[in-house]
This record gives C-alpha cells, sequence and structure tokens, in this order.
C-alpha cells in the first residue's frame, strides 16, 4: 500500500455446511479499524490470527466486503516459552475463572518448595540431631 507492506492473497475451499466450493480475492481491513490484520509475530500462540476482507468474489456466493478469520502457523522459536501478553492473559482469566488463579497458587507454592529444597541440600538439613563426635582423651594409658 501507500504507507506500507500490504496483505493480499486469494483463498479457495468448500462451505463446511453444504459443501458448495468458493474462490474470494482478499485484501487487508480498511485502515482506521479497531481491529489488526495480522496477530503479532512473536505470541504465545502456535496460530497467528490474519484477519482478512473479502475484496472479490469468483466463485461461490459470499458477498464482496465479508469479514473472515483465519490462522498461520508460526515458526516453533515465535511462540515456545512466550510470556502472555495482556489481552491474552485476559482472555485466559476469561476462560478459566478462579481455577486459573488457583493454578497461579500451587505454581508458586511449588516455586518456593524447590528454593527450600534446594536450600536444604546446600546447607544440610534444618532441623535433626547430628551424631556425637567420641574423643579420645590422651591422659587415658592405652589398654594392654
Amino acid at each position: 500500500g501507500m504507507l506500507g507492506p500490504e496483505i493480499r492473497g486469494t483463498l479457495s475451499g468448500s462451505i463446511a455446511e453444504t459443501g458448495e466450493p468458493f474462490a474470494v480475492e482478499l485484501a487487508e481491513f480498511e485502515p482506521g479499524q479497531d481491529r489488526l490484520t495480522l496477530g503479532p509475530q512473536v505470541s504465545a500462540n502456535p496460530q497467528r490470527k490474519v484477519f482478512m476482507r473479502v475484496e472479490n468474489v469468483t466463485n461461490g456466493n459470499l458477498a464482496p466486503g465479508s469479514r473472515l478469520l483465519g490462522y498461520a502457523e508460526r515458526p516453533f522459536l515465535d511462540w515456545y516459552q512466550v510470556p502472555l501478553q495482556d489481552e491474552e492473559l485476559r482472555d485466559l482469566n476469561a476462560r478459566l475463572g478462579k481455577r486459573w488463579e488457583l493454578a497461579m497458587v500451587f505454581t508458586w507454592i511449588a516455586g518456593l518448595l524447590n528454593i527450600l529444597c534446594i536450600w536444604d541440600a546446600f546447607e544440610g538439613p534444618a532441623y535433626g540431631f547430628r551424631p556425637r563426635v567420641v574423643q579420645e582423651d590422651e591422659s587415658k594409658p592405652a589398654a594392654t
């Protein structure tokens, strides 16, 4: 486009319910829309969202101007162990509710127990009895 890279493409397939084939040309959403055309390159989801607008219908009965939502696969390193963004975190809280909070509490407890285990392994047991070391007195004569 005039202000930067542009996403265009074609999509063909069949409608799942009716089996009717379709083919359309796709373009980006119009400028000024509140949604992103393409999801972020690096995110915690293995699928990258793609929002497109139907520009021209070559086969089928889809209306021009319709909006489509699709997904593109991300490379492994672009989604593995990536922290959640604010929108993804809100979505997760909305879907899981209190179970998400409970999972977070269990994770914190597990982390604390791991720290205590490492501390115990490094410093030795915190409590307990140590065996007495018997010291031999030099003043006693040796038994014959």
